[in-house]
């Protein structure tokens, strides 16, 4: 996996945008695609646009650091009805749930 890889983007119902490769390898990404479901009392969230790489891993508790979560979405702003996190797993690293 190349260094230039990670992206992530949450982009509100109605954005408009469009993807393109500019280099030379094969690129591939995933995409979710899930009806908004709001919160009363809440706005919408606005779209959010970044890398992975940026966004600081939290180790799980209770698993030395073999288990860590990144949140690419605020897991405290409840405007977002869903969650995106890459979930990394040291030797060794256990999930008991």
């Amino acid at each position: 996996m190349s260094s230039a890889t990670s992206g992530y983007a949450y982009l509100p119902a109605g954005s408009t945008w469009s993807a393109r490769n500019d280099g030379t390898e094969l690129t591939s990404f995933h995409w979710l695609r899930k009806r908004y479901e709001p919160l009363a009392g809440v706005d919408a969230p606005g779209p959010v646009v970044g890398n992975e790489r940026d966004v600081e891993p939290g180790a799980m508790p209770g698993t030395d650091g073999k288990w860590r979560t990144t949140r690419m979405l605020d897991p405290d702003d409840v405007a977002f009805d869903f969650g995106v996190n890459i979930v990394t797993f040291e030797p060794g690293g256990v999930s008991l749930n």
